[in-house]
């Protein structure tokens, strides 16, 4: 047994993740180190000795055994007059208190940076259908990028809500321009017709709403 990994997991998991206070957290370390430290699975102690080693009552003992008990951490097995015997869990044993590493990790989309991570680029690609997103021209990659919808300079992000794949004709003309601005500009200029336009106006709505996640 790796100990110093066990209290690694203890204090980077049991402690945060089941709320152990001071207390609880030092009669865990003591039942540990007199059980499964030294090859056994469980220990017989008496309240009274805890409640000295401690230096609390036996009350306070009983009550943190009750609370250790309540978060599946220890498991009072039987109490008799030579004293309590208690099976003591390890960390990993101890369900929901030490994340699987084994398992995939879900991913926090609103915290990805779709425009400066290269990585993400094909999912705004995939989400825009292979098309620009303000005139719809279908995107070679010669002819593709990444653009903010509401410009950087307004403070746009590099959100999944804020990033589109744009022509580059529509990425320089653009400019500081808003997404709705610019889908106007183009509407005004014969490149959307009016159906597109309210189609376009719709997407950018849904794009700062979050309803167009990409998929990664």
């Amino acid at each position: 047994m790796d100990i110093g990994q066990v209290l690694t997991e203890i204090e980077d998991h049991v402690v945060p993740r089941l709320k152990l206070d001071v207390g609880e957290a030092r009669l865990y370390y003591h039942l540990l180190r007199h059980s499964r430290f030294v090859g056994k699975h469980d220990v017989l102690i008496s309240v009274a000795q805890l409640a000295e080693v401690l230096n609390c009552s036996k009350n306070t003992v009983k009550h943190r055994l009750r609370t250790l008990q309540d978060k599946k951490i220890i498991d009072v097995t039987n109490t008799g007059w030579a004293g309590t015997r208690i099976k003591v869990f390890l960390p990993t044993e101890i369900q929901g208190a030490v994340p699987d590493e084994t398992a995939p990790q879900v991913q926090d989309i609103e915290a990805i940076d779709f425009y400066k991570d290269t990585k993400y680029r094909p999912a705004i690609l995939e989400r825009e259908q292979g098309r620009c997103f303000y005139c719809r021209r279908t995107l070679t990659d010669e002819d593709s990028g990444l653009d903010h919808a509401e410009p950087q300079r307004a403070n746009g992000t590099n959100s999944y809500r804020n990033v589109v794949a744009a022509c580059h004709s529509c990425n320089s003309s653009k400019g500081d321009d808003t997404a709705e601005e610019f889908v106007r500009k183009l509407y005004r200029r014969g490149f959307l017709g009016a159906a597109e336009l309210e189609e376009r106006l719709a997407d950018v709505a849904k794009l700062k709403q979050g309803l167009l996640r990409p998929i990664i």
